[in-house]
């Protein structure tokens, strides 16, 4: 409950006398929905692309293409305390109109080489991004506030697509990388900028950079009539370069 916690945090230091007449007084008051609070996120996406391939010659194909996104977001949040004393010692009554704006350019670059009918290499680039946002279920106003960024990733794969044994069988083999900068994380955690929240809370933030690489096969054999094989491999290895959180949890340095 927040009263006898709530309450002691936020006067430490004080009179004891004044702690405990204010917890006396928070626990005559509503301590359901104590400081209700209501947020709502709308977002609005625009983007307009281009791809196009170019058959160089019977064997090679390159293909590029470009995007442009424009993102908006707007948010409300509405906190309409019940509880006066605990509404007092958190922020009182609020009503926040919020807004984001996001846009990006993303691209990609795909080559196709056709060594014959059989046999296929090809080599991918591209970006891509996640926009940023709010919080709708951050215990603190500074918090909830608060916006993250947009992530940005970019992605190379190379592999192979291949036909034998005169179309019986089928082997496609790729391997692929994958760099995320400014990482979206969502966390459960106490923030020490809130020692009242006994429970915890959500929150995302940019608050890493990963990477993911790995390797994928397939094989498909008809090796007779009305009877078929398959079989499917995949390699993951995926790891935080950089864990930086923008809050502490409360009690771990």
């Amino acid at each position: 409950a927040f009263c006898p916690i709530g309450v002691g945090a936020s006067l430490a230091g004080m009179p004891p006398a004044l702690i405990q007449g204010t917890i006396a007084a928070c626990l005559a008051m509503p301590q359901e929905n104590a400081t209700p609070a209501a947020f709502s996120q709308v977002t609005e996406s625009l983007a307009a692309f281009y791809q196009g391939t170019w058959h160089l010659n019977d064997k090679l194909d390159i293909t590029a293409g470009i995007r442009y996104t424009d993102d908006s977001k707007s948010a409300n949040m509405v906190v309409n305390p019940q509880n006066l004393v605990a509404g007092a010692l958190l922020s009182g009554k609020e009503d926040h109109q919020l807004s984001f704006d996001d846009s990006q350019v993303t691209w990609l670059l795909n080559t196709k080489y056709q060594l014959d009918q059989d046999l296929m290499f090809f080599a991918t680039a591209s970006t891509g991004f996640k926009s940023g946002g709010y919080t709708g279920t951050a215990s603190t106003p500074e918090r909830a506030l608060t916006p993250f960024d947009e992530e940005k990733a970019i992605s190379y794969e190379v592999g192979v697509k291949s036909q034998w044994l005169d179309n019986s069988l089928r082997l496609n083999l790729s391997s692929f990388y994958t760099d995320y900068k400014d990482l979206q994380v969502t966390r459960f955690y106490r923030p020490v900028t809130n020692p009242s929240n006994t429970i915890g809370e959500f929150a995302t933030e940019n608050a890493a950079a990963a990477s993911i690489q790995g390797l994928e096969a397939e094989l498909l054999w008809l090796f007779a009539e009305n009877w078929e094989l398959g079989a499917n491999y995949a390699y993951l290895d995926a790891e935080f370069d950089e864990f930086t959180p923008n809050t502490q949890n409360l009690g771990v340095d």
